[in-house]
């Protein structure tokens, strides 16, 4: 196959194997990642202004692969876009005022 035929279609750039080319998709130009949650939820993380996936912990990644191999076992809870009645979370006695 000739090297044309592996070009990133968004940088241009050439590489000679179509696995290069889509690592360096993965790891370039990749904007999102989702995650699995344990409750079989996904959560969509986008990258930071710095260029990197960052876990609610704080902890920054290059890649996507690296930010889920974290959150496996990563003790930060992702949270969800469902609202939690706080007066709710008073009464049960698990937050604490």
């Amino acid at each position: 196959m000739g090297r044309s035929q592996w070009i990133c279609n968004i940088c241009t750039e050439n590489f000679e194997s179509r696995g290069k080319r889509d690592a360096h998709r993965d790891r370039n130009h990749r904007a999102n990642v989702k995650l699995k949650l344990s409750d079989s939820r996904e959560e969509e993380i986008s990258r930071s202004e710095t260029g990197k996936f960052a876990c609610l912990c704080g902890k920054e990644f290059g890649r996507a692969h690296a930010l889920r191999r974290h959150s496996v076992r990563c003790n930060t809870v992702l949270l969800s876009n469902e609202t939690v009645d706080v007066s709710d979370r008073i009464d049960e006695g698990i937050l604490q005022i």
